[in-house]
């Protein structure tokens, strides 16, 4: 399967963003709690949070705890290096504060992602349409269940791929694999690596804010 950058967009916003978040690392709910050092996907691909591009949705100065924003660095090559942390879970995981969000003024501020940047160590010049069996351009919402390890990722548009050209376009279905089987999947990174204002909305414990990304093509098994 080939994700085109708005796609990917909404698996790496599961697949790193989500389970990134402070409170979900300290209380053991992010498949990622104790990882830090470790390589986490076999694709060299490097994804910060930056909440600095004021291009993307999720955008903002400061955050709800007054900390000046600034651009976190989550993977580095595939590997674990950082995690979003608010004042509460920066001093216990020993990383920096200003992450902290809130949807509401009814809600206290909690670590959440912002914009996703991704880049690739060294990605194809092109999508790779050859190699795939299917194009996905857009996804309607990705899920990660910590308990079962499944990611699912809705599609909204996608077409089937002949020889590296459209054949067909497919009706609405569901990409569903496991974590592992995820991580291992990610083959190749493709430019053109663009900005995108997918997710849109990022909903936790039913609480909304906006999110945006950065991402290139990715084929993934």
């Amino acid at each position: 399967v080939l994700l085109a950058p708005a796609a990917a967009a909404v698996l790496l916003h599961e697949l790193v963003g989500h389970p990134l978040e402070g409170d979900l690392l300290l209380r053991g709910a992010s498949p990622w709690s104790g990882r830090q050092g470790e390589r986490l996907l076999r694709l060299e691909l490097s994804v910060s949070d930056d909440p600095s591009r004021t291009d993307l949705p999720g955008a903002f100065s400061a955050d709800d705890e007054g900390e000046t924003a600034q651009p976190r660095e989550l993977l580095a090559g595939g590997v674990l290096v950082g995690a979003l942390a608010d004042r509460e879970s920066a001093a216990a995981l020993g990383v920096p504060t200003g992450n902290a969000r809130r949807a509401t003024v009814h809600n206290r501020p909690r670590p959440r992602m912002s914009n996703l940047v991704a880049r690739a160590a060294d990605p194809l010049p092109h999508p790779p349409r050859n190699e795939a069996a299917i194009e996905v351009t857009s996804l309607a919402s990705g899920t990660l269940e910590p308990a079962s390890g499944a990611i699912l990722l809705q599609v909204r548009t996608a077409f089937a791929l002949r020889r590296g050209e459209r054949h067909r376009t497919l009706a609405p279905f569901t990409l569903v694999g496991s974590l592992a089987a995820v991580r291992a999947g990610l083959l190749a990174a493709a430019e053109p690596t663009l900005p995108v204002a997918e997710p849109g909305w990022c909903a936790k414990d039913g609480e909304i804010v906006p999110t945006g990304a950065v991402a290139p093509w990715l084929l993934l098994s």
